[in-house]
């Protein structure tokens, strides 16, 4: 198997995926991890079935499930091998309430440096890809068990004012602990992909949020390539460089791969000016 991004065989894994979190989502199995937060029976499948799929021929998976299981040397080799970091489903909270906030993420790495990313919302059939420097949004047919029929559109920056109407996304952990003074209105999400992917079609204005890297990765490598703000607040940008001290990652397990403080995805330019309302 070669290890490159082939955006085919990632949007017809996604679309299984999807049909395996479907197929738990009316009556998910649920348990609680020792930090408090949910898992159910839909993120350990779709993680092993990913795992099955896209490790192998050096390819390692950096999952949320997975991850503390991996030995004390994982973060330190992981980086050196094709790479991609899977959320199973981003939002299992409000999956796990049958809440239709949630999604399924892959980005891919080579040799620590974020390439590609993909993220599919089963409930919208919405699939957001990139393919090289292109991000496509893809309409996919309901229930859709292939891509047939899909509506493709090639997605780009979006560089109109921030508007003090439009809708801002925040963290839970935001919502808990901060405080923002803009005038928007906010929405507070136990999920990051999908303020993430609806950024790019200007659905939200801005999102804030305490994340740790299954949570941005698919979605970054859009960000980048549409020239969106990624920034922490002394003004130091999420790269697509695992490597950068915008990630925690030879840190005790507990604050592994999280980002090394609050960040703040805006449209290209904006992100200076909001910072100063955010706390």
């Amino acid at each position: 198997m070669s290890q490159t991004w082939d955006r085919q065989r990632i949007s017809t894994l996604l679309l299984q995926a999807g049909r395996i979190a479907l197929e738990h989502y009316e009556r998910p199995r649920r348990t609680l991890k020792d930090d408090g937060s949910i898992v159910t029976q839909a993120d350990t499948a779709i993680e092993r079935f990913l795992t099955c799929e896209l490790t192998g021929d050096g390819a390692l998976l950096l999952g949320e499930e997975s991850e503390m299981e991996q030995g004390e040397d994982f973060a330190e080799r992981i980086l050196d091998h094709p790479l991609y970091i899977v959320d199973p489903i981003d939002g299992t909270a409000p999956y796990a309430h049958h809440v239709p906030v949630w999604g399924i993420s892959v980005g891919f790495a080579r040799s620590g440096i974020l390439e590609e990313g993909a993220v599919y919302l089963p409930c919208t059939s919405e699939l957001f890809i990139t393919d090289g420097p292109a991000v496509y949004l893809v309409h996919l047919p309901p229930t859709a068990s292939s891509a047939v029929g899909a509506r493709e559109e090639r997605l780009v920056a979006r560089r109109e004012p921030f508007i003090e109407s439009g809708l801002l996304a925040i963290s839970q952990s935001q919502a808990r602990a901060g405080q923002v003074t803009l005038p928007n209105p906010v929405h507070a999400l136990c999920c990051a992909v999908v303020p993430l992917t609806y950024l790019l079609m200007r659905r939200y204005e801005a999102y804030v949020g305490d994340l740790k890297l299954w949570d941005v990765a698919g979605a970054l490598p859009m960000l980048h390539k549409l020239g969106y703000d990624a920034c922490l607040r002394d003004g130091s940008r999420l790269t697509a460089d695992l490597r950068d001290p915008w990630l925690q990652r030879t840190v005790p397990a507990a604050k592994r791969w999280r980002m090394s403080g609050t960040v703040l995805f805006a449209p290209p330019g904006h992100a200076a000016a909001l910072w100063p309302h955010i706390a």
